[in-house]
């Protein structure tokens, strides 16, 4: 089985995530798995808090692709000023 890790939006590390500039970033992820893994599918999940939720998750996107570099953001209303999510893959 494979896990997610280093969960990113747009270029940007994990730590200067805070203040991103764009409205729809686009998320990156790497998996670590200690066999042959191929992704097939992702699942993303964008919530108010990091509970992920009923009551706080926004939206989330099932997509079949091998894709895993910058991918588009999963909801269609873009990230409003000052608004935190938290991201799932």
């Amino acid at each position: 089985m494979a896990a997610i890790q280093d969960v990113r939006f747009e270029h940007y590390r994990p730590e200067n995530t805070l203040g991103v500039d764009e409205t729809k970033p686009r998320i990156s992820w790497k998996y670590n798995a200690e066999s042959v893994f191929h992704q097939r599918s992702y699942n993303i999940e964008v919530a108010e808090n990091a509970t992920f939720d009923r009551a706080s998750l926004l939206g989330s996107i099932n997509v079949t692709s091998s894709s895993s570099h910058l991918v588009r953001w999963p909801l269609d209303q873009p990230l409003r000023s000052r608004q935190r999510v938290f991201v799932r893959v």
